[in-house]
């Protein structure tokens, strides 16, 4: 189905009895990937009323039966941003010196600060984000990636057609339409999400990446995603925001 019609929203539902728990929500996970699903709902039929919908970012909402019908009304009411590829910039990405160059020098050197936070899941995934500022737009890491070596320009996010235009023939990040919202702030010079959420930051709601609702945010200071991770903010001298 989803061959045929890409933005089908597709939900599924698995069903297993007295498993584990991360058992459940890893055959559920198996299900999102191999049917390009929006959200499988899992549940255990020892326990019925308890539901966990697991979404492409591997993200888990445990939910009863009275809130899942909004849930899933919610989320075939999100609108995604699509990709418009510009000119590759790859010849400036290798050369010393260059803004891009310099970009994804940083790129990499936060990675492997926070390298430790970026999680594999099933399929060999690697979740995390890192996105630094440039001169026209912002640097960001690529989207499906099982290695982080894949790096896209940015050049801008035309929130009034719904669409990331980068540089190049690779897509960005999911999050990058909430990264350009974060970088509205001056003060932001780059930023790291991964997928676990920090103590002493406020959490806002859920929203699926890649959505106008989860661009949408205030997002002037780091916080947590509901069931997705955090966002850390830092300003040019490393301070965190």
């Amino acid at each position: 189905m989803k061959k045929v019609a890409p933005k089908t929203h597709l939900f599924g539902f698995k069903l297993l009895s007295g498993v584990a728990h991360e058992e459940l929500i890893r055959a559920a996970y198996e299900i999102v990937l191999s049917a390009g699903a929006t959200a499988v709902i899992s549940n255990d039929a020892k326990q019925l009323k308890d539901k966990y919908a697991v979404t492409k970012e591997r993200a888990i909402h445990p939910m009863d039966n009275s809130k899942l019908a909004d849930w899933i009304m919610e989320m075939l009411n999100d609108e995604y941003y699509e990709t418009k590829f510009g000119e590759s910039r790859l010849a400036s990405a290798c050369m010393v010196g260059s803004d891009d160059y310099l970009a994804i020098q940083k790129v990499k050197t936060i990675i492997g600060q926070y390298g430790d936070k970026f999680v594999t899941v099933e399929n060999g995934m690697i979740f995390g984000t890192v996105a630094v500022r440039t001169g026209s737009g912002f640097m960001t890491t690529g989207r499906g990636k099982k290695e982080l070596n894949s790096f896209v320009p940015v050049l801008r996010v035309d929130s009034r057609e719904r669409q990331v235009v980068v540089a190049g023939p690779m897509k960005a990040s999911l999050n990058a339409p909430l990264l350009a919202r974060i970088f509205e702030n001056p003060r932001v010079d780059h930023i790291v999400h991964y997928h676990q959420q920090e103590p002493d930051l406020p959490t806002e709601p859920y929203a699926p990446p890649g959505t106008v609702r989860d661009s949408s945010r205030p997002a002037m200071t780091s916080f947590n995603i509901a069931a997705h991770g955090c966002m850390l903010l830092f300003n040019k001298n490393g301070e965190r925001i």
